[in-house]
């Protein structure tokens, strides 16, 4: 029988040439590890916040930061693993600056939007322009919670010089510690490697308990950084997808048009805050235009609708496909709206103050790549504009200097609206410089004078935005026309908390989707369309309190304009006697109603 022996000495050769690079890299490894388990770490602190969680609770959280501390140790074993066998300090250099860079995100990420790298953050950051990303820059990195991230990067790569020049000398004395780092290392890198064959690769499978388990803590950066690039390329496979459904609209028969003539005019604002326009109740006049064509009977405020998604591309797919959220039907697979009007006989205009147009640039991934893109330019547009501008009423003179009424019309104005920093967003005049800090009566803790000048932008650029559609309105005042008014999303301005943006809240959801997901709505009818359709009229009255969402809006349109359409569903249009207002979903977490009721 032959024998076998276990050679002792030859199984420590190999553990210590495994760990070889761990213990001549420790400074970089030790960086990798801490960069990529980051997210985990620092949940550590929301998992002692919790009250009163269940022992099954804890301890499965714990595992799953367990697993995903062997995955990032994985990870940081093979780059350190690269340097080691290389051997050039350059290389070494590079890595440990780009662990940094992976740790500046995280922690930008987490203390600004208080949730790790998420899909849409991602996209969101895929499609921003350069002049959107050089005012995000100025606004967020120098901001309050800008500031520590930018601290602790710097303080990263003066300790890791420190110990990466430390330990390249002081290595090679310290035989003692080399078989604790042997001892530590194999394990926790073998079982980062098994997770690794067990998690990857991404499929839907895994991205669905992703999303079914979003509140997990301990989700390490690497499963998020494959995650958040699967998606994306699935979006990316969106675009075709919805090209050919809307290339199916124009395979039926065109629709008959109806005889009367009508102008509809679909405004699509960005950013806006429910709560800071008077028409719904705040204490400042930020809405005067609005109000005195609602004291006219002219307008119509629908005081109840949400926006699911509290980011641009995401909320615009859903507002302009013929798809229904609530039934979970994919936008890419139902035509876009415009189409629709098109193939009917209307001629349809684009006017868009966020169109990427700059020389040089490309942008496939995000709304630009589906707006304008080249087939659904030509499915669903007649006209577009070829300019940006620095502000709205600009868009809005540019498109009236080519206004050409014909008989039935659609016009999209897609302003840029209360974005991002708002003192750009409105000319820095005496009209417009209208409220200061003085007019806020605010105590909390973060309230400084900086904070209540930011406020006081945010409700200039308000209050700039209602003149727009004051101009809006008397372009349209004299021929047969409605006017569509509703923001994409909503956004925060220091409403209940520390916070500016978009920023998630688990703590408080109801509060963080009251600001961020109701959205304001109006509808104006102009005075020749008031005399003629006056039904029409007494539906919008009828209607102003029912519960809506935005990614019903191309029923609404749709009903408005008297276009029998397959895609046409009467259950789904405000304004029908049919509507039943479907499931609201924001954020594909909240089911909104049942928030509200909490």
């Amino acid at each position: 029988m032959t024998q076998y022996t276990i050679d002792i000495s030859r199984i420590g050769g190999w553990a210590k040439a495994f760990a070889a690079p761990v213990v001549k890299q420790l400074p970089l490894f030790v960086l990798w590890l801490v960069a990529l388990s980051l997210g985990g770490l620092l949940d550590i602190q929301r998992l002692l916040n919790l009250e009163f969680p269940s022992i099954q609770y804890v301890l499965g959280q714990l595992r799953v930061m367990a697993y995903n501390l062997c995955l990032s140790a994985m990870v940081a074993y093979s780059l350190s693993a690269l340097a080691h066998m290389i051997g050039k300090q350059w290389l070494r250099w590079l890595l440990a600056l780009t662990a940094i860079g992976v740790m500046g995100v995280c922690l930008f990420v987490r203390y600004h939007y208080g949730t790790r790298l998420t899909p849409e953050i991602a996209t969101v950051i895929r499609e921003t322009n350069r002049a959107e990303a050089t005012e995000y820059l100025m606004t967020y990195v120098f901001s309050s919670t800008g500031l520590p991230v930018v601290v602790a990067v710097v303080a990263a790569v003066v300790a890791f010089m420190l110990a990466d020049y430390w330990w390249q000398r002081w290595a090679p004395a310290a035989r003692g510690w080399h078989a604790a780092l042997v001892l530590l290392a194999v394990p926790i890198v073998l079982l980062g490697a098994a997770k690794m064959v067990l998690s990857w690769p991404i499929t839907d499978g895994l991205l669905q308990r992703e999303r079914n388990h979003y509140e997990n803590l301990g989700v390490d950066a690497i499963t998020n950084l494959m995650i958040c690039n699967y998606v994306m390329h699935h979006v990316d496979d969106q675009v075709p997808v919805s090209v050919a459904s809307t290339e199916k609209v124009y395979k039926r028969p065109a629709p008959p048009l109806s005889s009367d003539s009508l102008t509809l005019v679909l405004v699509i604002g960005e950013s806006y805050i429910k709560s800071h326009a008077s028409v719904y109740g705040y204490h400042l006049p930020t809405t005067p235009c609005l109000q005195a064509e609602r004291d006219a009977g002219r307008l119509t405020i629908m005081t109840d609708v949400v926006s699911p998604y509290h980011y641009t591309n995401m909320a615009m797919r859903a507002m302009l496909s013929t798809s229904n959220e609530a039934d979970g039907d994919k936008w890419s697979r139902h035509p876009l709206v415009m189409a629709i009007f098109k193939h009917a006989g209307y001629r349809v205009s684009m006017w868009g103050n966020q169109r990427e147009l700059m020389q040089g640039t490309t942008n496939t991934q995000g709304l630009n790549a589906l707006m304008y893109h080249p087939r659904i330019m030509a499915l669903c547009y007649d006209r577009l504009n070829t300019r940006n501008f620095e502000y709205d009423d600009q868009l809005v003179k540019d498109y009236a200097l080519h206004d050409q009424p014909v008989g039935h019309e659609l016009v999209i104005l897609h302003l840029r609206g209360q974005h991002i920093k708002a003192e750009r967003r409105y000319p820095h005049t005496t009209q417009w410089l209208k409220f200061t800090p003085a007019d806020y009566n605010r105590h909390e803790p973060y309230i400084n004078a900086d904070v209540l000048q930011q406020i006081a932008h945010y409700d200039n650029a308000t209050r700039y935005n209602d003149a727009v559609m004051g101009e809006i309105f008397k372009l349209f005042a004299h021929r047969q026309a409605i006017v569509v008014y509703l923001s994409d999303h909503g956004d925060e301005i220091y409403d209940y908390r520390n916070s500016i943006g978009r920023c998630d809240d688990a703590d408080n959801p109801k509060l963080m989707v009251k600001y961020q997901n109701e959205i304001p709505m109006v509808v104006w009818c102009s005075p020749p369309f008031m005399a003629a359709h006056d039904d029409v009229v007494e539906r919008l009255r009828r209607a102003a309190s029912r519960p809506g969402t935005t990614d019903n809006l191309s029923q609404l349109l749709l009903g408005l304009a008297g276009i029998s359409s397959p895609y046409y569903d009467a259950r789904l249009d405000m304004l029908a006697p049919e509507y039943k207002c479907p499931r609201r979903m924001v954020r594909n977490r909240y089911d909104y109603d049942q928030l509200m009721a909490q």
